[in-house]
């Protein structure tokens, strides 16, 4: 009997240690996963800030260089009207400079000078001295008037030719200012695009990770921007890196990947040209643009790449087989962009602005712009 109650008490014992330890280890794991959580979080806001912070820079120095090339272009303008204005002003002033010799010579060789000095000399008064020189005056009112503008047309030249100088040498101040500022260009697309490389994965995971750690605390399907469903967003996201990475076509991201919802407020236009034109700092092509924000219905914070629009607004979505995902695309008026996003309709040389406002897409359109993919 004893020995019966000893294997209860000991079974007893054995199933409150067992409870004891399974209370301890879930006290112990919920901070765990709440501790994961803000981890994620802090991580996305660092890679959001880092990229914001070059993309920023990038964009503040693509400014800078367009500042300077308008300015050049004005500059040059300004130089030829110069230059055409000096050459008018030069041939007016040869022939004035011919008509001023030749009177000069007549004055001389015909003693007028010297009978008009004569008359003054024979005046019977002083108020004949004066009516007889305000007579020679009236006389000689031409003569003057022609040297007078002479010489101004001399020092209008005169300041042509020193505003000419001061042109060209701001011309060349801004030319180097545009060389300097072209390298700092340069360097902050480096450093951004070598942040994307780097973060590019990161970006995808972390993104993946936030958003099961969302489903599991509010238990709620998550609202994604391009497939509602998380089996279909990790196969999107797995197809999406190898075309990045090999550049390959693939049809099939474009039909799993569901459409933007890109705002166009006049007709479709046709077909862009597919000609590409390859430059120093890129390769360039028409494309035909539309533009869409997240504050849409039904669209998503995030892109297809893992970046949050609201601390990163200046994205377009793109086919990643035409451009792969991470890439930084030069866009007229707009800036530059990261190739951040995707879409069911964005399919070829269709691309797609994003913009923080809905209005902002909308007054957007749809356009025909030529856009430069940088190296």
């Amino acid at each position: 009997m004893e020995k019966v109650w000893c294997i209860v008490l000991d079974n007893r014992l054995r199933k409150s240690f067992i409870f004891s330890g399974l209370v301890c280890l879930l006290m112990t794991s919920y901070p765990m996963s709440i501790h994961a959580q803000e981890l994620s979080q802090e991580s996305i806001q660092q890679l959001e800030q880092e990229i914001s912070r070059k993309l920023n820079d990038v964009n503040e120095k693509y400014r800078q260089v367009e500042r300077l090339k308008q300015d050049l272009n004005e500059l040059k303008s300004n130089q030829k009207e110069l230059e055409l204005q000096i050459n008018e002003q030069q041939e007016k002033l040869a022939e004035k400079e011919t008509v001023v010799k030749e009177r000069m010579v007549a004055l001389q060789s015909s003693g007028v000078i010297y009978q008009r000095f004569v008359q003054l000399l024979q005046a019977t008064s002083i108020s004949d001295f004066f009516h007889r020189l305000i007579v020679i005056q009236e006389l000689f009112k031409s003569d003057i008037l022609t040297i007078q503008n002479y010489h101004k047309e001399v020092q209008s030249l005169v300041n042509s030719h020193k505003e000419l100088k001061d042109t060209e040498d701001t011309l060349l101040k801004k030319q180097e200012d545009l060389q300097t500022e072209s390298i700092l260009y340069a360097d902050s697309i480096q450093e951004l695009k070598q942040n994307l490389a780097n973060n590019k994965e990161a970006l995808f995971a972390i993104h993946e990770q936030e958003s099961k750690i969302q489903q599991l605390s509010e238990n709620t399907e998550p609202t994604t921007h391009h497939a509602p469903e998380e089996k279909k967003k990790d196969e999107v996201v797995q197809e999406t890196k190898q075309v990045s990475s090999t550049g390959v076509k693939s049809s099939t991201i474009e039909n799993k990947i569901e459409s933007k919802g890109s705002i166009e407020t006049s007709p479709k236009s046709q077909a862009v040209s597919n000609e590409v034109k390859s430059t120093s700092s890129g390769k360039e092509f028409a494309a035909e643009a539309t533009a869409y924000s997240y504050k849409q219905p039904g669209l998503s914070n995030y892109t297809a790449m893992g970046i949050d629009l609201r601390s990163n607004p200046n994205v377009i979505a793109v086919d990643p087989s035409q451009i792969p995902l991470g890439t930084l695309v030069e866009v007229p008026g707009y800036g530059i962009a990261i190739a951040g996003d995707t879409g069911g309709d964005i399919k070829g040389n269709r691309i797609d602005l994003h913009y923080p406002e809905v209005q902002q897409a909308m007054d957007f359109g749809r356009r025909k712009i030529t856009i430069k993919v940088m190296n």
